[in-house]
């Protein structure tokens, strides 16, 4: 249970969940949240403190002798009660405390390596864990709605890990360079030595440019992920900087301070940091692509990313005819809507309406009505129908 949690147990003590993720307004780094974390704990502390301190005093002040029997009266009881029950949680206050920023150190090349970590404490066994990846501007306590997977994380006690990967993707060792994998698989090592973690339930998330992480770590390493959720991801960093440039976006800018020039001048480097041409040796790993429809229009990236991705994966997986023909993607991409005849979407619990999903084994799609955005809780939703 995080800190958090104890809005259920004391309503209107602490904001609600999702509380420093908001349309229109930037995530509050980890430090903000670990100061808010200490100061619901102190204001849980006083406020139980208060109650247990009028609690004696009532049984100070109560007679309680009548007929020769010691009897409570009945308001002591019930108030005896409550100071029980609040003074167990008291002793419980210590372990619900906000995720800890963790070093790691970087087997590359030994660089220090920041990581938000949180695991939950009295579990039995070994725990499931989920590897958050940051988006393409952010750190690894920066990027949008980090907050909102931890909280699915805490809500099913897996642990949970989100590693800096070298930053903002604007220089060569970011941007899915080799040192950048090797420090996603360095913080789910580092988990599995300090923690008991389930090796067999090693699951993956992003949006955007952790969306593109996503893609590449479950194309380059898909033996060590349970499964994998890349939201609006970048597939083809060629065709992305073009895009970019044409829609006078700044991040045909930083893909050239990775790469060290544009796709002409340095081909081999776009296609390296590009999970499309590797994607085929995923087949097998339950991948799950998600996918505004209206992305391209209102966001950075086109929605054709997410549709070629899955053609790759329908493809390596055996099931060729699931795919998007060019034509589709051109109709989907230019209208914002679903090709006629497509059948009905299923229906799901989940703050983004489904348009359209398509199945490749276990491979699957789903375009939804909205942009460049992730809806984290339906992927865990979607983890835990895997181990049913």
């Amino acid at each position: 249970m995080g800190t958090a949690d104890l809005g259920e147990v004391l309503p209107g003590l602490l904001p609600p969940t999702g509380w420093s993720v908001q349309r229109g307004e930037g995530p509050k780094p980890a430090s903000a949240c670990r100061v808010q974390s200490s100061i619901n704990s102190l204001l849980l502390r006083i406020i139980l403190t208060i109650y247990y301190c009028n609690i004696i005093n009532i049984l100070q002040h109560t007679p309680h002798r009548t007929a020769g029997c010691c009897l409570l009266p009945a308001v002591v009881v019930v108030q005896s009660v409550r100071m029980v029950r609040l003074h167990l949680l008291l002793l419980f206050v210590p372990l619900l405390q906000a995720q800890q920023t963790v070093t790691i150190q970087a087997s590359s090349d030994g660089a220090a390596q920041p990581a938000l970590v949180w695991v939950p404490t009295g579990i039995q066994g070994t725990l499931p864990l989920v590897v958050h990846l940051h988006s393409w501007s952010s750190h690894f306590d920066s990027s949008e709605a980090w907050q909102i997977a931890l909280k699915e994380a805490q809500k099913r006690n897996w642990a949970f890990v989100s590693p800096e990967f070298r930053g903002p993707n604007e220089r060569p060792e970011a941007c899915a360079s080799p040192i950048a994998r090797q420090d996603i698989l360095d913080s789910v090592d580092y988990m599995k030595q300090k923690y008991p973690i389930d090796s067999k339930r090693v699951y993956l998330l992003g949006g955007s440019g952790g969306g593109h992480m996503t893609l590449v770590m479950a194309a380059h390493y898909p033996d060590r992920w349970r499964a994998a959720s890349a939201w609006v991801p970048i597939s083809d960093l060629a065709a992305w900087y073009e895009e970019s440039r044409r829609r006078n976006l700044r991040y045909w800018r930083m893909m050239e301070g990775c790469t060290g020039g544009t796709p002409a001048s340095a081909a081999n480097e776009y296609k390296l940091r590009s999970p499309l041409p590797y994607l085929h040796q995923a087949n097998g790993l339950p991948i799950d692509i998600q996918a505004g429809i209206q992305d391209g229009h209102t966001g950075s990236v086109p929605v054709s990313h997410s549709l070629r991705a899955f053609n790759v994966l329908a493809a390596a997986n055996g099931h060729a005819t699931a795919s998007f023909a060019n034509t589709e993607i051109s109709h989907i991409v230019s209208t914002k809507q679903v090709p006629q005849g497509s059948p009905a979407p299923p229906t799901e619990e989940r703050r983004t309406r489904i348009l359209l999903r398509r199945i490749a084994g276990p491979a699957r799609i789903t375009l939804f009505d909205g942009g460049h955005e992730t809806d984290f809780p339906a992927a865990f939703i979607w983890f835990d129908s895997l181990d049913k």
